[in-house]
């Protein structure tokens, strides 16, 4: 059925954007403030925090 391809692509949408999000707002931020963070784990870190 249609449903079917359609949830299964939207499952698969939310999944990418939940993984990849907090690497992206790790990188964006690390390119906002250079100088606030020691290094991606940091910032990672002090985010998640």
């Amino acid at each position: 059925s249609v449903s079917s391809p359609s949830l299964s692509s939207a499952s698969c949408g939310t999944a990418c954007v939940f993984s990849g999000q907090p690497f992206d707002t790790a990188k964006v931020k690390m390119q906002t403030f250079p100088s606030m963070y020691r290094g991606f784990l940091h910032c990672f870190m002090s985010t998640y925090r």
